[in-house]
């Protein structure tokens, strides 16, 4: 981005004549300081284009000059250059810092050379999942009036099983081995106080880390802007400014970028940067613009003398543009219908580019820089694409109504806890047409889901919610109100075959991916707590799996996983039984013995009566209420202090759901006391964004 800039460094230095001259007020024309505003101009034009001699001369002639604020004394090209210099190095110290971390995470066995492109590994798309029939459980009425003869709900406090849970053992109790790949501590895992000041949520969605971001970036531009000149007096800067910042605005909101390939940082953990620098982008072209109208409207006749020209008619097109692409991008906007959001994003940012290149041909370098980014970024979402056979089936208990995919044509590529990004082909069109237009579409807009499954020989399996059109669509595809309805009649007795409710259905699916994923390798921590909100259980069930096989290999650090979920209706955990029940099945391991414990918490009265504790499998519970997120990290720190011989490699803690949930888990972090910290080796959060 700073190399394109010495291109332009003659250009946009100084005002031409005629600006200045319509820049003095009409009542001092023709008196001595009208005069020596326009002479001290045309002696700074000069000093660009003229020999040194004549620079020197001019210089002389500038200096006796009477003072005017309509001129910049610094060139804008060459000091802005230097100023994206400065966003440059600050880039490259973050880079260096978390270089250590990104190397140990990229060196760690099970992540070498994944997590960029989804493999085959053998796996067959024509052969469907093994269909896991429906738990069959039996509610005793006695086990119920135990649970509710007090309403838990109405002080938030959780009320334990009829009996105790106990964590579930894995490999020898007291063995050694499996020591894992190397931990690289986080600055803010140094003192709880360091991670509860950076996270502390100023405004919702706005924890002191960002907003720290914000304000440095912020200083910057102001400093770039108002540096010995007055932008509403001389307002070129204002609009090179704008224009040198959007190859940075590009990057951070493609899903392939250098960011996150060089800090491990995450495209939608970038995207607040996109969206601020974006929003000053269109604050510094109004600012351009704005005083370009007032003066000009000093004038009679003006403005419609110089709309006749292309350059300011150009100007206008790219200044409508951007404001239109500031517009739809508001929140309120992006909420109501992101269709809405996403056309005038992708119009007006086209519109905006050919107008400014028209309105002042020497931008052209910062748009190519910007479409070279963009151009990456297909080119690679294109080698990430996947057109396979997926297997949809209906769970309409899990999170008010849910639809499994699964891919077991595709069985390895991913790394636990990343996302893939899928669209359907419309079954109803023929595949010629529907299949060209599904890829097309997937380019344009296609949802993220998280892999709910470990790489494995039975394929990639994601668990999407309905909550929008397309979501909703899918279920609908996948027989959801049908499904629904088949399960209310096998619970009354009414339908023969319970599992039929839950019959595959083939589809043809566009799959890109994958992206993102924890910048850590969780192996690598004496101790992992996964928080999980919702569907949000579908990141932490695959972190789970993946975590169990590397133990039983041998290759993992961890002794104590604690693993929480909270759900509105004890009916999420009926559906996941099935799966949580394989999980908690005792197996041998070389390594040494990891604890293994589930606490599901559901937070509204439930609809049906929930399972009794007696059905569930070790190592498994169901409470009412919300779960005390600082009781249990407590307990674990504890646990990884008792379980570990020597010195603990830390704890982990990491959470998907909504954006409270994120709130909720730093508080309770940041009110650990330093000597439970310590105990723990540190603890370190890492945090997964929920929604797209």
């Amino acid at each position: 981005m700073a190399t394109s800039l010495s291109y332009l460094a003659p250009v946009y230095n100084t005002p031409s004549p005629s600006a200045v001259v319509a820049a003095v007020p009409t009542s001092a024309v023709g008196s001595s300081s009208a005069t020596s505003a326009i002479a001290t101009a045309s002696a700074t034009m000069s000093m660009n284009t003229a020999s040194p001699s004549v620079a020197g001369a001019a210089t002389s002639a500038t200096a006796s000059a009477a003072p005017m604020m309509a001129v910049s004394t610094v060139k804008s090209f060459p000091f802005l250059y230097h100023i994206n210099i400065l966003i440059l190095v600050l880039f490259a110290i973050f880079f260096v810092a978390m270089l250590p971390r990104v190397i140990s995470a990229r060196l760690a066995p099970r992540a070498r050379f994944t997590g960029f492109f989804l493999l085959s590994g053998g796996g067959s798309a024509n052969t469907p999942p093994a269909r896991r029939p429906a738990e069959n459980l039996q509610h005793d009425e006695d086990d119920t009036q135990t649970l509710h003869n007090n309403n838990p709900f109405e002080d938030g406090q959780s009320m334990m099983m009829p009996r105790d849970v106990s964590p579930v053992v894995f490999g020898t109790p007291g063995g050694l081995g499996g020591t894992g790949p190397m931990r690289v501590r986080s600055l803010l895992s140094l003192h709880p106080l360091l991670g509860a000041i950076a996270n502390y949520s100023v405004l919702p969605g706005w924890p002191l880390r960002k907003l720290a971001v914000f304000i440095i970036y912020f200083g910057i531009y102001l400093y770039a802007g108002l540096y010995r000149n007055n932008p509403f007096a001389s307002p070129y800067r204002a609009a090179v400014l704008a224009v040198s910042q959007i190859p940075l605005v590009v990057a951070c909101v493609m899903k392939n970028n250098f960011i996150q390939y060089l800090t491990g940082v995450a495209y939608e953990k970038l995207n607040y940067i996109h969206r601020f620098a974006g929003r000053l982008i269109v604050l510094a072209i109004n600012v351009h613009a704005l005083q370009w109208f007032f003066t000009w409207n000093r004038t009679p006749g003006k403005i419609t003398s110089e709309y006749q020209t292309d350059l300011v008619r150009w100007g206008t097109v790219g200044l409508v543009a951007v404001d239109l692409l500031f517009v739809g991008s508001l929140p309120a906007v992006r909420a109501k219908s992101y269709s809405l959001f996403l056309a005038t994003h992708v119009l007006g940012f086209f519109w905006f580019v050919v107008a400014m290149y028209i309105h002042y041909p020497q931008t052209l370098p910062y748009f190519v820089t910007a479409f070279v980014f963009y151009g990456y970024d297909h080119i690679a979402r294109a080698a990430r694409t996947r057109v396979t056979t997926a297997y949809i089936t209906p769970q309409p208990a899990l999170n008010g109504g849910s639809t499994h995919v699964a891919l077991p044509g595709l069985t390895t590529g991913w790394r636990a806890g990343q996302h893939v990004r899928m669209r359907v082909v419309n079954p109803s069109l023929p595949t010629g047409v529907a299949l060209p237009l599904a890829v097309l579409a997937s380019r344009i807009r296609a949802h993220p889901f998280s892999a709910a499954s470990a790489p494995n020989a039975n394929g990639l399996e994601l668990i999407i919610k309905k909550v929008g059109g397309s979501t909703r669509s899918l279920y609908s595809l996948a027989g959801g109100e049908e499904a629904a309805l088949n399960e209310k009649k096998a619970g009354m007795g009414m339908l023969a075959d319970p599992e039929a409710a839950f019959d595959a259905r083939r589809v043809k699916v566009v799959v890109e991916g994958p992206y993102s994923g924890p910048a850590a390798r969780f192996e690598a921590y004496s101790g992992l707590v996964l928080v999980a909100g919702g569907s949000g259980i579908t990141y932490t069930l695959s972190l789970l799996q993946d975590l169990l096989a590397v133990h039983a290999q041998g290759g993992a650090a961890t002794r104590v996983v604690e693993l929480v979920w909270s759900i509105t209706d004890p009916g999420s955990l009926v559906a996941l039984l099935p799966t949580l029940r394989e999980i908690l099945q005792p197996r041998a391991a070389p390594a040494a013995s990891l604890q293994l414990r589930i606490r599901v918490h559901y937070t509204r009265a439930p609809r049906t009566p929930p399972p009794p504790a007696d059905l569930l499998p070790a190592g498994l519970a169901l409470l009412p209420g919300r779960p005390s997120y600082g009781r249990i990290i407590e307990d674990a720190c504890d646990a990884v202090r008792d379980s570990v011989q020597g010195s603990p490699r830390g704890l982990a803690v990491t959470h998907c759901g909504p954006g409270e949930l994120g709130s909720q888990i730093h508080g309770a972090v940041g009110n650990l006391s330093w000597s439970r910290w310590k105990e723990a080796g540190g603890v370190e959060v890492h945090a997964e964004s929920f929604g797209w």
